[in-house]
Order: structure tokens, then C-alpha cells, then sequence
């Protein structure tokens, strides 16, 4: 039987070649380094997360700032989307793909968290957690710009916005 470490490493895996998919296939280049950052991101977290199934009780310190975050205005730079984006339709399924993955991935980590027997497994897993709502409340600010050029391209608001 897997352990959740072991599920962890597979699924961010699986979520890293998925972000290199998006970024090598992407028709929209304005996100290229907005999925570059992820990328970084994934790497950093696959480190984490294989450093910490080697020894489960002696869990290192995460350095989420900048390793795995990545620099606010870097990502502020990246989050940029022009009114005049190239495809504002892919830009949206783009991103609610990227919303998507960091939404499930996520809740992964909390429930692995409510379901340790220890409290060190607890804290390391809803830290992971929380990395990933705060990637992806940086990817729904993006997706909220693109929302707002759609909705001025028809006049109208084509979905509901704020539900998932």
C-alpha cells in the first residue's frame, strides 16, 4: 500500500509533466512565464516532499518565500495580461486547468493532514497545503483579469463569477 508521501511524489510528478505540457503546447505565450514560475514551484516542492519521505520525523524547515513561491514581483510581472491578450478563450481554459490542479492537489494535502497520526505530519502537510491556495489565489487573480476582458468583449458576464 502506498504511503501519502508516496502518493504526494507521484501526483506533483504528474502535475509538474502536466505544466510542462501546458507550457510546451500552450497557444498562449503571455502565460508562458506565469507556468515557468509553477514549474520552479514543482521542482522545489518534488525536493520537499522526497526529503521528507526519506526520514518522516525529522522533517527540514520549508523556505516557501522565495524557493518555492518564487519572488512577489516576479509573479507580479508574470500575472500581467494585456487587455489585448492573443486568445483570451485559451488564456481561461488554460488557467482553470492551472486553478484546477492547484485546487485538488491541495485538498490532497489537507486530508492527508486531518488523517496523521502525528502532529509534525500534520503541520508539514497543511503547510504544502497552503502553498498551493496561495498558488493558486495568484493563478484566480490572472484568471479574474481575464474574466473582466471577456466580459467586456460581450458585454455581459458569461459565467458566474466567485463559484466553483
Amino acid at each position: 500500500m502506498p504511503t501519502p508521501f508516496q502518493i504526494a511524489l507521484s501526483m506533483e510528478t504528474a502535475i509538474k509533466e502536466e505544466l510542462e505540457v501546458q507550457l510546451n503546447n500552450s497557444q498562449v505565450p503571455e502565460l508562458r512565464p506565469l507556468v515557468e514560475l509553477l514549474i520552479k514551484g514543482q521542482i522545489s516542492i518534488l525536493q520537499v516532499l522526497s526529503q521528507a519521505s526519506n526520514d518522516t520525523f525529522a522533517y527540514n524547515p520549508i523556505e516557501i518565500s522565495e524557493k518555492i513561491l518564487g519572488n512577489d514581483n516576479v509573479w507580479k510581472e508574470a500575472a500581467t495580461i494585456k487587455n489585448n491578450t492573443s486568445s483570451p478563450s485559451s488564456c481561461l481554459v488554460q488557467l482553470w486547468i492551472l486553478s484546477s490542479l492547484l485546487d485538488k492537489s491541495s485538498q490532497y494535502y489537507r486530508q492527508t493532514a486531518l488523517n496523521s497520526a502525528y502532529q509534525q505530519s500534520k503541520l508539514f502537510f497543511n503547510s504544502i497545503a497552503e502553498v498551493k491556495v496561495i498558488q493558486k489565489r495568484r493563478i484566480d487573480s490572472v484568471l479574474r483579469s481575464i474574466y473582466n476582458i471577456i466580459w467586456g468583449d460581450v458585454g455581459f458576464a458569461p459565467f458566474s463569477l466567485g463559484r466553483s
